[in-house]
């Protein structure tokens, strides 16, 4: 059995270190800087503003690799191979120490997943009004030209409002964010383990930029957004019925999960062979 005790030891150590205390900087700079002028709008109309906008923000391309480039720094040293990392090595075991890797990487994904929702929902104060549906301001802001007027960084897909109701298309963000994450931890950990850091951070980038380049080649090519796991944060890009130029929940779900199961058991059997120390 894994102890308990050494998953929460490098947990609460990924947690406590200055990079996630400048992660949890960086993503709150970055919510404000997209998120603050619906403030403004909501200062002159009088409404207020629904928490559910983090599904809209994930759509944006721009913001996406914003958020993905960050995870990438979160995730750029695992594995970490300091003097507390060598211990739990030592004691542990390389499968077990592998093991305790991935899971640290699950719940780091699930963390940060958490975490920028909420951190979304308190950009927003005190302009926050609790209700179940979307509100007028982001409907305001599809159906006018408010997002010009106003300097928005990001637009309010109406194929968004008008499909999904405002708490189905958290549920579905939160998830796909979750999965996406996760997939990307699994990635640069394996490919630290086969290669480099170095190499695995040089993938991280490149996955967190790639959005916006298929954003660019989709408008002629959709088919290339089947085989574009980063774009897959934003649930506008996932396909539905009488949309089939995007990939479905259900193959965005089957995808990752064999990707991540692969990346996996592939980095458990590199570490049993030949270790990392």
């Amino acid at each position: 059995m894994i102890r308990l005790q050494y998953i929460l030891r490098i947990f609460r150590y990924k947690l406590l270190s200055r990079k996630f205390f400048f992660y949890v900087f960086f993503v709150g700079f970055s919510f404000w800087l997209f998120l603050n002028p619906l403030k403004q709008i909501s200062n002159i109309t009088g409404y207020g503003i629904s928490p559910w906008g983090y599904p809209l923000l994930l759509s944006n391309v721009f913001f996406a690799v914003l958020f993905l480039g960050s995870a990438v720094y979160v995730f750029s040293d695992i594995p970490d191979c300091g003097k507390e990392s060598m211990f739990h090595y030592i004691r542990l075991g390389r499968i077990k120490w592998g093991i305790v890797q991935l899971i640290t990487i699950v719940f780091l994904a699930l963390i940060i997943t958490l975490l920028s929702f909420l951190v979304s929902v308190v950009t927003l104060l005190p302009n926050i009004v609790w209700e179940k549906n979307w509100g007028r301001i982001y409907y305001t802001i599809a159906l006018t030209d408010a997002s010009s007027q106003y300097e928005l960084l990001f637009l309010s897909p109406y194929k968004i409002l008008s499909h999904y109701k405002a708490i189905e298309a958290l549920l579905m963000t939160i998830g796909m964010v979750f999965l996406v994450l996760t997939f990307l931890g699994v990635a640069m950990f394996s490919i630290s383990i086969f290669f480099s850091n170095s190499i695995a951070i040089i993938f991280g980038e490149i996955f967190a930029i790639s959005p916006l380049v298929v954003d660019n080649i989709s408008q002629k090519t959709p088919i290339v957004q089947f085989f574009s796991p980063a774009s897959w944060i934003g649930i506008s890009n996932i396909g539905y019925e009488y949309n089939w130029d995007c990939p479905t929940m259900g193959y965005i779900i089957f995808v990752l999960c064999i990707l991540i199961g692969i990346f996996s058991v592939m980095s458990l059997l590199k570490i049993k062979k030949k270790g990392i120390y």
